[in-house]
């Protein structure tokens, strides 16, 4: 086998860059195809925050709530 340096090529370097992944889309292929690791590998989905959630154990908490 040899690797051609001699063919030309119509592209700048900064085309060939990696761009961002696509998370979602790359989550979905590792699951479909049962790659377990690279998913867990993968950064974690984003996750809704819970501002704004209080938890209420007394009537005082829920009066303070209305």
């Amino acid at each position: 086998m040899r690797l051609r340096d001699d063919v030309p090529l119509n592209l700048a370097l900064e085309d060939l860059a990696v761009a961002g992944l696509d998370t979602d889309a790359v989550r979905e292929l590792f699951e479909e195809l049962e790659f377990v690791k690279l998913v867990n590998e993968l950064a974690p989905r984003k996750v809704l925050g819970r501002a704004g959630y209080r938890t209420v154990i007394t009537a005082g908490d829920l009066e303070d709530l209305a």
